[in-house]
């Protein structure tokens, strides 16, 4: 059901809501309503509700609709759902909610929210370019809907929380050679390791509790979330399809033009990172999963997948080096794919290699 489709639907249930409420209301008592007890059960987060987000499973959809029309005239909170809710959710029917955190020097840092759901993790063995380490495929069920970067964090979010030009290590300042790697506000930060980014987190989480803008909770992706963040919902080798019609080297197709930057989008004399944002967003409008810079994961790394099913997995207990998903501005096409994945020590610093943030609701 497309939105305009969608939208016509819900306007033609009007009618249907209001008498629900008429009903509720002409049947309130001293008694608890029968739905009480179940809506207080859910919590709805204030979050959710003030984008018609009622089942809080991080989208605007069909369940929010039947959830309100189940529940039109009970409290939460001490405000009634009703005719309101209705109209906030048809505001945001089929959109993926987002927020802003603002950081120092009125720097924005853009979340967007990621709905809980279940998908296959790795690829399968047939898979072209396909790499042991991407098996066995892993049935993963995240529980919970999540926030994440909208891009990876850039050059201008980092000085503006850590300092300006306080790059971590200063013999490895890409000012030295006048910005060779892609120097600017909004390239994506590199030259930081594991350890590094995780200084930020604490660094911006302080900023977050001190400005009371939200729970303080920014955190890195596990590597199932980025993953299935990155796929989006689709299945194929990248969020665009399979792009089996070129090889996997540096061999262009125009999806590939729109969608990553890789060896195959680039003069070869600009081998550098690219301004987050500059191609196309994947299904839940997540740029640059394929390509630009590597990025950090919470999880120690291990040569192969879990295999089974599992849920909310965050990797082994211990390790030597931590996962990087995803390829860079000089990776071949096949470095790119949703499946990739690698693992470093989590003192490397490279200039290929940055992060993106998620946050728990």
């Amino acid at each position: 059901m497309n939105t305009i489709t969608s939208r016509g639907f819900l306007l033609s249930s009007l009618m249907a809501l209001m008498l629900a409420g008429a009903l509720a209301s002409s049947e309130q008592t001293d008694a608890v309503l029968p739905n009480q007890e179940k809506l207080d059960a859910h919590e709805i987060p204030t979050e959710s509700r003030a984008i018609g987000d009622f089942n809080a499973d991080g989208s605007v959809n069909f369940s929010d609709f039947l959830f309100l029309l189940e529940n039109w005239g009970v409290e939460f909170d001490g405000v009634a759902l009703g005719f309101s809710d209705f109209l906030v959710m048809l505001e945001n029917w089929g959109s993926v909610p987002e927020y802003t955190i603002m950081l120092p020097g009125d720097v924005s840092l853009s979340m967007v929210r990621i709905p809980a759901g279940s998908f296959v993790m790795g690829s399968p063995e047939d898979e072209r370019s396909r790499m042991e380490r991407e098996g066995p495929q892993t049935n993963v069920t995240i529980s919970k809907y999540f926030y994440m970067g909208k891009y990876t964090v850039t050059q201008g979010q980092y000085e503006a929380v850590m300092g300006a030009g306080n790059w971590p290590d200063p013999t490895s300042n890409p000012d030295r050679t006048g910005g060779l790697y892609g120097r600017g506000d909004f390239h994506p930060m590199y030259y930081v390791s594991w350890h590094d980014a995780q200084d930020f987190i604490d660094a911006l989480n302080q900023h977050i509790a001190a400005t009371g803008q939200r729970a303080p909770k920014m955190r890195l992706p596990t590597e199932a979330e980025w993953e299935y963040a990155c796929r989006a919902g689709t299945t194929t080798r990248f969020f665009f399809g399979d792009s089996l019609e070129a090889g996997d080297d540096c061999e262009g197709t125009l999806l590939r033009a729109m969608t990553m930057w890789y060896c195959g989008n680039r003069p070869t004399a600009q081998q550098y990172t690219k301004p987050v944002g500059g191609l196309l967003a994947n299904p839940w409008l997540l740029h640059d999963m394929h390509g630009n810079v590597r990025e950090w994961c919470q999880d120690w790394y291990h040569h192969e997948l879990p295999g089974g099913s599992v849920t909310d997995p965050t990797g082994p207990a211990t390790g030597t080096f931590k996962v990087l998903r995803g390829g860079h501005y000089a990776s071949p096409a096949s470095s790119c794919r949703s499946a990739t994945r690698s693992g470093t020590g989590p003192s490397h610093r490279a200039n290929s290699a940055g992060f993106r943030l998620v946050c728990d609701p």
